[in-house]
């Protein structure tokens, strides 16, 4: 029965791995055509002795600037001003085109916004002033409190770690104030880690890349998903087990011939669990004893706590 459990778990493992490097691809080539449009226009450097050649609003639409309507929320908006002025840097716009530029790009309300203010439609209309009234306007202090409390009470809960990991820098910059010391930050990292993740990772480890990359190694090691996935397999399994349970009760060698082959397993994997706790010394997540860890605690998988077998 163990060994169904596992090929149905390197069978999902598989899936994941490929499904990632074909997002992985995706996400390469898309970034590969923006650092190709982005090296066209800084091509044009000028010849020694010229004035430098400033970009103009044909130049910046080249970069594929994303638009705004004002209904994406405020890390949008964040992230949205961000990559508005690296493309004006990339394509050199002249400072009196930036707010033509822009005006561009927003849609629905923040266009009407936009229309009906006449520091930003009238002359001399400045890229500071824009910055100034947009953030009055879409980053209000209601909003930045209830993000600086979203990464107060950040746990992984149900994510991967690399999406906690994105979620953490993602909020993090919003209470910067917080994590600024190093050691504090990776301290506040390891904290939202899943018990079964952070037993393992060493307790002399102070900083956010150590931790980072040990919480992978023990997620892909361990083949450790995240919570709504061992939901959804433990669905799976009861189906599976129901399915099968009555043959087992009319044939009692084949109930025990998988008990017989999945014994070895669970050896080699508590051997490898006892030279891992001997490193660390964390305790087992659910029976809280030392020596193993809850993949391969018996209690948990209804095995006899003296030969590892189950059935009596």
């Amino acid at each position: 029965m163990l060994t169904f459990f596992q090929q149905i778990l390197e069978t999902q493992r598989a899936q994941a791995e490929a499904q990632q490097r074909q997002t992985d691809a995706i996400r390469q080539g898309m970034e590969d055509a923006h650092q190709l449009a982005l090296a066209a226009v800084e091509q044009r450097a000028p010849h020694p002795g010229m004035r430098p050649r400033y970009g103009d609003i044909q130049d910046f639409k080249k970069l594929g600037p994303r638009d705004f309507s004002g209904t994406e929320g405020v890390v949008y908006a964040d992230d949205w001003l961000e990559d508005i002025e690296r493309q004006m840097r990339a394509s050199r716009l002249a400072d009196d085109l930036k707010v033509e530029a822009v005006g561009l790009q927003l849609l629905d309300i923040v266009r009407t916004w936009f229309r009906n203010k006449p520091a930003l439609t009238g002359e001399g209309r400045t890229w500071a002033e824009f910055k100034l009234l947009f953030k009055e306007k879409f980053f209000s202090s209601t909003d930045k409190i209830d993000l600086i409390r979203q990464f107060q009470d950040l746990q992984q809960d149900s994510l991967s770690v690399e999406e906690y990991a994105a979620e953490f820098g993602r909020l993090s910059r919003y209470a910067e104030y917080m994590v600024r010391d190093p050691k504090i930050r990776a301290s506040r990292f390891r904290e939202g880690l899943t018990w079964d993740i952070k037993i393992h990772i060493p307790s002399f480890y102070e900083t956010y890349t150590q931790i980072y990359a040990e919480a992978r190694k023990v997620e892909r090691e361990w083949g450790l998903k995240p919570k709504r996935e061992r939901d959804l397999f433990s669905g799976a399994s009861s189906s599976a087990g129901a399915a099968k349970r009555p043959q087992l009760q009319h044939h009692s060698f084949q109930h025990h011939q998988p008990q017989v082959q999945a014994r070895a397993p669970v050896q080699q994997q508590v051997q490898h669990t006892q030279q891992r706790q001997a490193q660390h010394g964390a305790p087992c997540g659910y029976c809280k004893k030392l020596g193993h860890i809850w993949e391969v605690c018996r209690k948990r998988l209804g095995l006899c706590l003296y030969c590892g077998e189950a059935g009596h």
